[in-house]
């Protein structure tokens, strides 16, 4: 059933006038069979990337932490900071 998320149309990221799911109608109520699911395929793509830096928080009600990743190719550090 979570396929059906993504037979949206148009496309995910289309901007439009009014909320709407972007389902076709006959999708609003029940779940697509194998071959009506295959049809999202084309929303979907591979994306490659190298992740240099990273800032992580956490949000908690007795105190947020964060803390800051970096990689320089060879090696990796973590630091925590003040969020």
């Amino acid at each position: 059933s979570s396929r059906r998320a993504y037979l949206a149309n148009p496309g995910p990221g289309t901007k439009i006038e009014r909320p709407d799911s972007g389902l076709p109608s006959n999708m609003l109520d029940r779940s697509p069979n194998q071959v009506e699911s295959e049809l999202g395929w084309p929303n979907f793509a591979v994306i490659l990337t190298t992740v240099q830096r990273l800032d992580w928080l956490y949000l908690a009600a007795s105190g947020h932490r964060r803390a800051q990743f970096e990689w320089t190719g060879n090696s990796f550090t973590a630091t925590y900071v003040i969020p």
